[in-house]
């Protein structure tokens, strides 16, 4: 009997925690993050455009990026720097927000990047990340409605569903179809971390089975849905074990505000990590 070739594993990115420098007019192509983190830019500026929508960002300004997003870049002509960080708090509303002296953040991670990351969930205050062009608005009504027709959409926005197809994979990087699929895993992996059932989750997020989703999970992922959950869960705690909820923070009544992170903090363990950790983008 013949062995079947091996699946192909996920291609994620990699680059270390710290600073980071983007030459003028550097282009990223689209590429896929597997831990969540967060940039802050120090100077220059760039724009991204990821599963979560389009930003322009500039000195001060925050981007979060969660667990499996993908998202290409353009640096401004200037050239860019950025400070990249873990991140395992939760964006509720927006993925995009600032911080006054991001100059301050920096040399607070040459002392102690453990220190870093509790002074930028102090500091944070998060925005409301704007749609600009017809890209970004497909973008953000394929995120919200897993089912959504692109040829009805187009003909709402009085557009040629060939051009939708066109102008969409310029500004992202993808098509559209396949920014909806992904979009759709995405949502079903966030409903796998807080316990919800596999066949609920499915069908919530408009797979057409368990099987579909699986298949989907796997692609994104390299594991089993199964098995995904247990090692996000796992992840989950260690994390929460390294750095602690702010003083008087209660998880379970975190509301939808978008000023969640702005508030006190509390280290409850001690222990500072060696260096630079490294982050996969």
């Amino acid at each position: 009997m013949q062995n079947s070739p091996p699946k192909p594993r996920p291609d994620f990115r990699s680059v270390p925690a710290g600073r980071m420098r983007h030459g003028p007019c550097d282009h990223l192509a689209r590429h896929c993050h597997r831990d969540p983190f967060a940039a802050i830019v120090l100077s220059g500026g760039y724009c991204e455009a990821g599963d979560r929508g389009r930003v322009r960002v500039q000195a001060g300004d925050v981007v979060l990026h969660g667990p499996y997003e993908s998202h290409l870049d353009r640096v401004d002509r200037g050239g860019a720097e950025q400070i990249v960080l873990p991140w395992n708090a939760q964006a509720r509303h927006s993925h995009v927000g600032h911080i006054d002296d991001p100059d301050l953040l920096a040399r607070i991670v040459e002392r102690d990047p453990h220190e870093a990351v509790c002074y930028l969930e102090e500091q944070l205050r998060l925005v409301a990340a704007s749609q600009g062009d017809w890209p970004d608005r497909l973008a953000h009504d394929l995120g919200n409605d897993p089912d959504l027709e692109i040829r009805a959409w187009a003909e709402r926005a009085e557009l040629r569903r060939e051009s939708v197809a066109r102008g969409f994979r310029r500004v992202y990087g993808v098509a559209p179809s396949a920014f909806r699929a992904r979009a759709r895993t995405l949502k079903a992996l966030a409903m796998m971390v807080r316990g919800d059932g596999l066949a609920d989750i499915a069908a919530a997020c408009g797979f057409a089975d368990q099987s579909h989703m699986s298949r989907s999970v796997r692609r994104l992922t390299g594991y089993s849905p199964r098995l995904f959950r247990g090692i996000a869960r796992a992840a989950r705690s260690e994390a929460d074990a390294r750095i602690g909820p702010p003083n008087g923070h209660d998880p379970s009544a975190e509301t939808d505000g978008l000023s969640t992170h702005h508030r006190p903090y509390t280290v409850h363990n001690t222990k500072r990590p060696k260096g630079h950790q490294k982050i996969l983008l």
